[in-house]
């Protein structure tokens, strides 16, 4: 049986699934199936100026996704399955976005 600490009597969150910071003290994540927290870093507070670069180009991906058929979406999500990425549909359609290699999957797909 688990041990009850003071953290896991004093959440809000105690027993469901949680994600995100709470009190600015405790990060919750759901890591392979399994419930974790640990304590809040200096990372995990400051602004990540690193992406700013690549928030047009996600932008802009998730935009063409959302444009796309059904079909397309699904041909994505067994794309995917079949290359044992693990990953879904759009995940796989962002990820080739931000490669560049949209355009060769397409080919692929046409055929």
């Amino acid at each position: 049986m688990e041990d009850y600490t003071e953290l896991s009597y004093q959440t809000p969150l105690f027993s469901i699934r949680a994600h995100g910071k709470w009190r600015d003290q405790v990060v919750f994540e759901v890591c392979h199936g399994k419930q974790y927290h640990r304590v809040l870093t200096a990372y995990d507070r400051s602004p990540k100026t690193h992406l700013v670069p690549y928030q047009p180009a996600f932008a802009a991906a998730v935009r063409s996704w959302q444009g796309q058929t059904p079909d397309v979406r699904r041909w994505y999500h067994s794309r995917a399955a079949k290359l044992g990425l693990r990953i879904t549909g759009f995940n796989y359609w962002i990820s080739l976005s931000l490669k560049g290699k949209l355009e060769g999957a397409e080919r692929l797909r046409v055929k």
